[in-house]
């Protein structure tokens, strides 16, 4: 029998770049902590696979824009601006 482990915590951040380009990648929530990944996401598949997830589900939400979305993730609540996402994904918005 495997024993049961604990995965790492990670916290994400959603970008969005319009086309028009004037202010570069924005965050869609400026709050910060940036959010925790869910443990039940965590428990069931890899981060990489969450953020693909994610980042679609975003590009579906925001369909009304012309843009691109990204999710971040980090292995820090807050991280500086020095630090550098350990998965990122992003895709193009498309109309449906």
């Amino acid at each position: 029998m495997q024993k049961w482990t604990k995965w790492r915590d990670y916290w994400w951040q959603l970008l969005m770049l319009e086309d028009n380009g004037y202010g570069g990648w924005q965050p869609m929530r400026a709050a910060r902590p940036l959010l925790k990944v869910p443990n039940a996401a965590m428990a069931v598949m890899s981060l990489e696979e969450w953020a693909a997830a994610m980042v679609e589900d975003a590009a579906d939400s925001f369909s009304e824009f012309d843009g691109e979305v990204r999710v971040d993730c980090f292995t820090v609540p807050d991280p500086g601006p020095d630090d550098v996402p350990v998965v990122s994904k992003q895709t193009r918005i498309y109309d449906e």
